[in-house]
């Protein structure tokens, strides 16, 4: 069963993630001069480093989120081939995230945020494999009840 959704939400979506890496390149320009100039001390710009370096990171999961959607827009998903990619690609952006750690280095109020994002993103990675095995289940038993009937 393939959902109808509008066309303009894809349009949307492409346009909101499009939205979001401006902003990412935006930022990076301030973050530059920011990290240039010794207006900060060295404990504040590890500060602002990591909370640049965080915010990013959140901002471009979204965006792999959003064009993951858009890019697979018109998939049945009933077929298993559908879950399976779903699976495939949750998995990795649970795994992505979860190595973003040593990177990020999250702490207080951006741990929580990394830590419910990775939850998130892990729990959608498996609803995705349970539903993949079971109508993989379902349609092999299907191909054998018409196997049967031959």
């Amino acid at each position: 069963m393939t959902r109808k959704r509008p066309v303009w939400l894809r349009w949307l979506m492409l346009a909101v993630a499009a939205g979001i890496l401006w902003t990412i390149w935006d930022e990076f320009g301030t973050y530059t001069v920011l990290t240039e100039r010794p207006i900060f001390s060295p404990e504040e710009t590890a500060a602002i480093t990591a909370d640049y370096r965080f915010s990013w990171a959140v901002r471009g999961l979204v965006v792999a989120l959003f064009l993951y959607q858009v890019f697979l827009w018109d998939r049945h998903e009933t077929a298993p081939k559908s879950q399976l990619c779903d699976g495939v690609a949750l998995s990795l952006l649970t795994l992505v995230w979860g190595a973003l750690w040593l990177c990020l280095t999250p702490s207080g109020p951006s741990m929580v945020i990394w830590a419910a994002l990775l939850l998130a993103l892990a729990g959608s990675a498996l609803w995705s494999w349970r539903k993949f095995y079971l109508l993989h289940q379902s349609s092999t038993e299907h191909e054998e009840e018409s196997q049967h009937e031959r």
